[in-house]
């Protein structure tokens, strides 16, 4: 599951735009995006090296296209690389983007040497006792194994095909797939719309909010959609919250290209204040 999930990955990345994430050396572009929240400050210093950037990204890809290859090798230093490798993408996206998916790193135990475990117990058994005999309760896993790969080698083939996504069950593993072509195309998609309100006690409140619930909320100006408005303040400000008035805001990143790090971000009024007629 671990090897198909960064194949898919890598060829979500491949799929838009091909070599492009490689050529433009896109993981410097994610470094900065994430800087704000990363351990140490060396993605930023990527940025600065576009051979670096490129070898980076064309690592990342590499790993996550092989890391399946190893994981079907019979022998165990593969599967130790196979292993190592995408703990190496992991340390770099806790450090260099303050990321931790405590899942995939729970996969990563599936790679330690657990056929020593078998050859132990069959050296501990009783003389009384065949080897065979300790295989026999796994007999009849090859032919399971193989039919559960087949089936989720065909599931993620049909998910990728169609960019099916139904969290948390299936998945197209497009994070980060986005390339950058240059500082100036990563300027004019680094816009993030929010939505912004004041409680009763006059507290602000604010978060990002996707583009389409923008639109949906912008396509409503006249006569605002309550419901969908409180809606989407469920999802992201939780239910305790109860704001007076709201208004949606776009939020575009400003970024010292000298020093490649961002800076204190521009903030325009999109749309309100909308007045919510459930406010207490």
């Amino acid at each position: 599951m671990l090897g198909l999930a960064y194949l898919a990955a890598a060829l979500e990345k491949l799929r838009g735009d091909g070599l492009a994430w490689i050529l433009n050396g896109t993981v410097n572009y994610h470094f900065l995006t994430d800087s704000t929240q990363a351990i140490v400050d060396w993605g930023t210093h990527v940025g600065r090296y576009h051979w670096l950037a490129g070898l980076l990204s064309f690592s990342g890809i590499a790993i996550e296209t092989l890391v399946v290859v190893g994981v079907c090798s019979r022998t165990y230093r593969y599967r130790l690389i196979a292993g190592g490798a995408p703990l190496c993408l992991l340390l770099g996206f806790w450090l260099l983007q303050g990321i931790f998916w405590p899942g995939w790193w729970i996969l990563l135990l599936t790679f330690l040497p657990w056929h020593l475990v078998r050859s132990l117990a069959a050296s501990a058994a009783p003389a009384t006792v065949r080897p065979s005999a300790l295989a026999q309760p796994l007999e009849h896993i090859p032919k399971l194994a193989v039919f559960m790969v087949l089936v989720l080698v065909s599931q993620q083939l049909v998910v990728s095909l169609w960019r099916l996504e139904v969290s948390p069950a299936f998945s197209t593993y497009d994070m980060y797939a986005t390339s950058y072509g240059s500082p100036a195309e990563y300027e004019a998609n680094a816009v993030d719309p929010w939505i912004v309100g004041l409680d009763d006690a006059g507290q602000s409140h604010s978060c990002r909010i996707s583009r389409a619930d923008a639109d949906t909320i912008a396509g409503a100006r006249g006569s605002p959609d309550q419901p969908f408005i409180e809606g989407v303040l469920r999802r992201c400000l939780g239910p305790a919250i109860r704001l007076q008035h709201v208004s949606v805001e776009a939020r575009q990143d400003r970024v010292n290209w000298a020093q490649w790090r961002l800076e204190e971000p521009v903030r325009l009024l999109l749309i309100g204040p909308i007045v919510l007629d459930s406010a207490p």
